[in-house]
């Protein structure tokens, strides 16, 4: 696969500039006020919080790749996430313990389902292809990159809108405890990552990505891990957070290096 176009929203900032001046010193947090000040359509008005960065990574992957509508047409996306929208989800069960079941909040209970921001992107973007989300702990990221990479060589789609997202809350905020053991993460940071990918190979690209070791690409995820063709697994700061999400952020550093 290749990378056409990349997004990102994080505490740092939108885009790949705040990242790379960060340096992996990333906050936990994305700033609310940094989630208003994206101007997204109407029809997102109601959108929730977790709909919204997701919305925000994939149009800037779309923006950055250039991709025309007609393109973005024939186009399937896929959302990841390790937890999904937990605050909008526990949000909608507190309104259910404390009010009768007539007047708990619509909007609410439709922004709790894990595939909702998914619904978003797809008219944001004009996608009219397959869509799936994707959700779990063990290797969310690697996962999603397996069933992009799958469907590309099936011919599935022309290409694929991948966004991973995770935002902080009170299950992440739980989690905490065992991230340094299970993920050698002592902290759960909240971001938004887009990326393009089609097996049609263009001089602006990224760079090539795969998880099969048998292939041939800049890039090889594998579960864990990240390396260049070279073989050289080095990260561009060792302690870029990644998120429950897996290994998104630090794909996108490594792309950058790649491209470098």
């Amino acid at each position: 696969m290749f990378i056409k176009g990349i997004g990102l929203i994080s505490g740092a900032g939108i885009g790949l500039a705040p990242l790379q001046i960060a340096d992996g010193v990333i906050p936990n947090l994305i700033p609310d006020e940094l989630i208003k000040s994206y101007k997204l359509p109407r029809m997102m008005r109601r959108a929730d919080r977790f709909s919204r960065i997701c919305a925000v990574a994939a149009k800037e992957a779309v923006t950055d790749a250039g991709a025309s509508p007609e393109i973005m047409k024939n186009s399937g996306i896929m959302v990841v996430s390790a937890i999904g929208p937990h605050r909008t989800t526990f949000a909608f069960l507190d309104e259910l313990l404390d009010y009768p079941e007539a007047e708990v909040s619509p909007t609410k209970f439709s922004h709790s389902v894990h595939n909702a921001a998914a619904s978003y992107i797809s008219i944001l973007c004009g996608i009219n292809g397959m869509s799936l989300t994707i959700t779990g702990f063990d290797n969310p990221w690697f996962n999603a990159l397996v069933m992009a990479e799958t469907a590309l060589q099936q011919g599935s789609c022309q290409q694929i809108l991948l966004v991973g997202a995770d935002e902080n809350g009170l299950l992440s905020k739980l989690l905490e405890a065992n991230l340094d053991k299970e993920l050698n993460r002592d902290k759960f940071t909240e971001c938004a990552v887009g990326m393009i990918l089609s097996n049609q190979a263009d001089a602006d690209d990224y760079c090539s990505i795969s998880t099969m070791h048998n292939v041939k690409a800049d890039l090889i995820v594998s579960k864990g891990s990240i390396k260049l063709a070279n073989g050289n697994d080095t990260l561009i700061n060792n302690d870029l957070p990644s998120g429950m999400f897996g290994n998104a952020l630090e794909c996108i550093a490594m792309a950058i290096r790649a491209n470098n």
